[in-house]
Formats: C-alpha cells, sequence, structure tokens
C-alpha cells in the first residue's frame, strides 16, 4: 500500500507488511498546520508554552503591543528562569533581569482566528530569539465542560491514561528524551493504580492535574484539566496536534465506541510502572490507540509522526493486541 492519506480502516489490522510500509511512509510525511481541527467548537483550552534566551520582559512589551495578544499572559516559570544579572541584584540590589519564562495564552477555541493567533505567537517567540531547551514544557488546560457534568468521564479517562501511559509520554516528548525534571513536574499516573478514587489523588506533580476539575456543562475560565506531560516546542504544528490528540482522547471516554467492561479489564491485568528515563516505542499499542480515539486517517498519521519522530520503532504488533475496533 502507498496511499495511506486514503486509508479508511483500521491501521492496527494492517498485515506486517503493510506496517513496515506505513512507518517508511511516516519517514517522509508532513504535518500541515491546519485552520481548525473539526472539534466542537463549544470546548475550551488553553495552552501554556515555557521559552528560554530571551528577556521576559521584551516579551511581554512586544505582546503587550498587539491587540489580539491582549488577554495572553506572560510570567516568570521558576522552572526554566534565569537572572543574567544576578551578581547586580545581590550587591546593588538592582531588579533583576529575567532570561525566560512562560506564555499563557486566552481561552481558546477551535477556530481559524485562534488557530492563527497561536501561529503567529510561536512566529514572535522565535522572531526574538526565543530557543526551547531540556528544561522547558508546554502545557493544555482543557474546559471540563468538555465531559459536562457526568464524573464517570474522569475516571475513564484515567484508566485509558494509564493503559497507554508510556505512549503518551513517548509521544509528549516529540521524538526527543523526555525533558529534564519531568519527574518533578509530571510524574506517570501508573504507581497510582487501584486507588479507588484516583482522579481525587493527582495533584500539581503528575502528568494529568485535575486539582482545578469539578464536573459542569458551562464553560469556566480556571475550571480545567491541566496535561503537563509535554515536551516544550515552537513549532505550532506539534502544538496543534498535541492540542488534537488530548481532545480527543478526552471525547473517545465519553463516545459511543468506548467500551467499559474491556476498559476494565485491560486495565486490571497491567501491573507495569513505566520508566520514564527508558521510554520505548510500541507500534502496535500506538496504532490502537491511534485507531480508539480518531475518525480521521489525517489526525492518525499526524499522531504517529510525533509519536515516531527520531526513532527506529522495533516491529511489535503480537504483543500490543489488547483492544478490538
Amino acid at each position: 500500500m502507498d496511499d495511506f492519506r486514503n486509508w479508511k480502516g483500521y491501521f492496527h489490522n494492517l498485515g506486517k507488511d503493510d506496517i513496515y510500509s506505513l512507518l517508511k511512509y511516516l519517514e517522509e510525511y508532513k504535518i500541515k498546520y491546519r485552520d481548525t481541527l473539526g472539534l466542537d467548537k463549544k470546548i475550551s483550552f488553553g495552552v501554556e508554552i515555557e521559552f528560554n534566551d530571551v528577556f521576559l520582559e521584551d516579551i511581554k512589551t512586544i505582546l503587550a503591543s498587539m491587540p489580539q495578544f491582549y488577554h495572553y499572559t506572560v510570567m516568570e516559570d521558576t522552572s526554566v528562569l534565569e537572572i543574567s544579572n544576578i551578581k547586580d541584584v545581590i550587591d546593588k540590589k538592582e531588579k533583576p533581569l529575567i532570561w525566560g519564562g512562560e506564555v499563557a495564552t486566552e481561552v481558546l477555541h477551535d477556530t481559524r482566528y485562534d488557530w492563527q493567533n497561536l501561529k503567529r505567537l510561536c512566529q514572535i517567540l522565535k522572531d526574538n530569539g526565543a530557543i526551547i531547551t531540556d528544561k522547558c514544557s508546554s502545557h493544555i488546560h482543557v474546559g471540563s465542560q468538555i465531559w459536562g457534568d457526568n464524573d464517570l468521564y474522569i475516571k475513564r479517562f484515567l484508566k485509558v491514561w494509564i493503559i497507554f501511559e508510556e505512549v503518551i509520554y513517548k509521544f509528549s516528548a516529540n521524538g526527543d528524551s523526555i525533558r529534564r525534571g519531568v519527574l518533578n513536574y509530571a510524574k506517570p499516573l501508573g504507581d497510582l493504580k487501584g486507588q479507588d478514587d484516583l482522579d481525587k489523588c493527582l495533584a500539581r506533580n503528575r502528568g494529568v492535574n485535575t486539582l482545578k476539575y469539578r464536573p459542569t456543562t458551562r464553560e469556566e475560565k480556571d475550571n480545567t484539566i491541566e496535561i503537563r506531560t509535554l515536551n516544550g516546542t515552537l513549532d505550532e504544528r506539534i502544538i496543534q496536534n498535541n492540542v488534537g490528540f488530548f481532545l480527543n482522547l478526552m471525547n473517545y471516554v465519553k463516545g459511543p465506541m468506548y467500551d467499559d467492561s474491556l476498559i476494565d479489564k485491560i486495565y486490571t491485568n497491567i501491573n507495569k510502572i513505566i520508566d520514564i528515563n527508558n521510554l520505548r516505542i510500541d507500534i502496535g499499542k500506538a496504532l490502537i490507540l491511534g485507531d480508539l480515539i480518531f475518525r480521521e486517517t489525517e489526525d492518525k498519521l499526524n499522531f504517529l509522526n510525533i509519536y515516531l519522530k527520531s526513532n527506529k520503532p522495533v516491529y511489535n504488533r503480537g504483543k500490543s493486541r489488547i483492544l478490538a475496533c
């Protein structure tokens, strides 16, 4: 098979030779930045982008001069900032010059206007010398109204997360090693398996932060589920597809394709805690996850491209046939 863009079936059902052809195809595959992702416009989200190598005040001044960024927030972030005049701050009590920081968007929706502003933000940061280091991360906040007032969905989401946790962290690394300090800021959830109220056990230092989550049918700015696993990036295409991945994962657990009995059975039998410093590629498991949460082939290809980026995957389909789509 050569034209995978027009493939309408499940990728995890492909034969071994076709899977190898798919992997070869993905080596040359280019992700496009899209006007929209085809998501429900009522779903809200926000993005936090950490950066380094540029003065924080310079970025504040630039964004403050542009009306479309009036509600964006530029702030210090202790995980990435450096003080360039530390000696003068100590000796002369001068105001510190902060090097690096974070930009948090306003509440966004899947609209052309919001995606174009995000693209412009990334370009501004790059044009002014911002870079991503191994300290930087990206966070996504998703409005809790995505699940309405049904608190069952967060429990489903966390089960699916733990089942596919190694795939999620490998995807989050964007083809690199997972960022430095991830265990301090975004620990995996696997060691919490078995807790009766798993969703109540999550905190700010976990890969998913639910401290601000409350079931609701309304959009509320500070009522969100926060995704904290992602490596930093200034590539708007990666950010867009990161958002698409997690929003589709959240939609999956409330949709008709979700199978409670099957997921519960798999979850019960999961006993492995991932090694965050030795994340392995499991192409079979990634194909299954993509087939579960995405309906559009382009979304699946984008997800797989990011997941496999800069890696040599090992064919492991047999071990990973854990779900029947």
